[in-house]
């Protein structure tokens, strides 16, 4: 699959893999292409919690002014 990022006035709209594994107890998800990882004991835990932490590190790439080098 490939990875787009298409940034407009509107927002920035993100396609990228993530993967869902189970770590023991816990729901891991898993962007390789971004590093960003989330987790949880439920997959829909892990889905909200990879969602905040891509937000901060979008936000943040964008603050940088980095996002082009993705």
């Amino acid at each position: 699959m490939k990875n787009r990022i298409h940034k407009s006035k509107a927002g920035l709209q993100v396609d990228v893999e993530v993967m869902l594994v189970e770590e023991g107890d816990y729901w891991v998800a898993l962007s390789p292409a971004l590093r960003v990882t989330g987790y949880g004991k439920t997959q829909t835990e892990a889905k909200k919690s990879f969602t905040v932490e891509a937000d901060i590190f979008f936000e943040e790439t964008a603050k940088r002014g980095s996002l082009e080098k993705l």
